[in-house]
């Protein structure tokens, strides 16, 4: 079996020794190449052609963002983020995943020589270049195009202008509004963004995988909708919620495996492409139809008996994720019963599995994404193999299942 080739991509030389040491400890894993700026990152990608690249954000000559932009143009590759634990390097990292980088992790994590911060790293390399869909989305140009890897000649000659006088956030600020102007002239498969939901709805016909055999509810029937996703989640929410309409009859819950800061970050992200109202849960907030609730990292999110009030929590503690998608569904469960829609999609492990098992004895109903449409197809298979899932959805038409279970139909995402 060939090594897993991977170039490490950070202007630090500690973190660039440090991410070396922890994956050649495993003997599947190859250190093929380390670049110390975003220029070094694009020509060895070219050269070295690595199964997986570790990218750092901020470089000079080029930063991280640059680099990946031209690295799915040129050599589409899958990119792990090492992201600062900081509000700027949050927003940095969820545009890092807009323009196509698969996941992240913490850069605060990497520098921790602990054991359980290297089996997250190694974890996420193995599970990321052995994902069907990973493979399948690099090897079909088209679905990168859609998936925003979008590159005009101009923006290209941009990447090259000196930037480091700039902050992060007006880096940013600079490439949207440079996205916004070129739109205009680009094909609309070329102006779609990869955290920008679909323009229209899917003309794909619903496909629906039963599993279980039981029937979609009724329309009324479901009073909450709770989804839990972990590694690939960022891209596939954004390909989600904003098809969600306006007047969505029910709150939705969703668990996202993320440190603090980030998680406000994809609320932010998704409420401004979104015709639902999303925003990071605070204790005390009231569930209302046609709100979306992000569970903030570092803290569980639960739902209380009177079906309306949200409490963040850090108990309990001894859990393996916090926030737990099995924290916030079975909060669901003993408040609502079966009166709920579950819904599980891309990520490592097996978080969800018992919460979903509860909600579907109860008689709620239980949504899994398919592998194909995955990044890391495990959260979804633990409940698919456990026999607890209604129907499997590919990513596109999860909007539409989920939309249909609560009575009302996806629609297109804010133009």
């Amino acid at each position: 079996m060939k090594p897993i080739r991977v170039l490490i991509v950070d202007d630090s030389a500690f973190v660039r020794k440090a991410l070396s040491t922890m994956l050649q400890s495993e003997p599947d894993i190859e250190i093929v190449g380390l670049a110390n700026n975003g220029k070094e990152a694009v020509e060895k990608a070219a050269e070295l052609k690595p199964d997986i690249i570790t990218l750092d954000v901020e470089m000079p000559i080029m930063n991280g963002l640059e680099a990946l932009r031209i690295i799915m143009e040129q050599t589409p590759t899958p990119v792990l983020m090492v992201s600062s634990v900081t509000t700027e390097g949050a927003e940095a990292t969820i545009e890092a995943l807009s323009l196509g980088a698969v996941d992240f992790i913490s850069k605060q994590s990497t520098l921790t020589i602990q054991q359980t911060m290297r089996d997250e790293l190694v974890g996420k390399v193995k599970a990321i270049t052995q994902s069907v869909g990973v493979k399948t989305r690099i090897s079909r140009p088209s679905l990168l195009g859609g998936l925003g890897f979008r590159r005009s000649t101009a923006s290209v000659a941009k990447t090259e202008e000196p930037t480091e006088r700039l902050s992060l956030q007006e880096r940013i600020a600079r490439r949207r509004q440079q996205s916004m102007q070129e739109g205009g002239s680009a094909s609309s498969a070329e102006a779609s963004s990869a955290m920008s939901a679909p323009s229209a709805p899917p003309t794909k016909p619903l496909h629906e995988v039963r599993v279980t055999g039981r029937k979609r509810p009724s329309a009324g029937h479901a009073k909450i909708v709770v989804l839990g996703v972990s590694t690939g989640g960022p891209l596939a929410l954004h390909q989600v919620v904003p098809r969600l309409p306006k007047d969505f009859p029910v709150g939705m819950l969703i668990v996202q495996h993320m440190p603090a800061h980030f998680t406000k970050s994809l609320a932010d992200r998704l409420n401004t492409l979104s015709h639902v109202t999303v925003r990071e849960a605070q204790d005390g907030d009231i569930l209302e139809p046609g709100l979306v609730l992000i569970a903030p990292g570092g803290f569980h999110m639960k739902i209380a008996k009177d079906q309306r009030t949200i409490h963040v929590t850090p108990d309990p503690s001894e859990t393996l994720h916090r926030p737990s998608v099995d924290v916030t569904a079975e909060s669901v469960v003993e408040a609502f019963g079966g009166h709920a829609i579950g819904v599980i999609m891309t990520g490592m492990g097996r978080d969800g599995c018992a919460g979903l098992k509860k909600l579907n004895a109860k008689g709620g109903y239980v949504i899994a994404q398919d592998e194909e449409s995955c990044v890391v197809y495990g959260m979804p298979k633990a409940v698919v193999d456990e026999g607890i899932a209604d129907e499997v959805q590919s990513l596109e038409n999860l909007a539409e299942a989920i939309a249909a279970c609560a009575g009302v139909h996806a629609v297109s995402a804010k133009s």
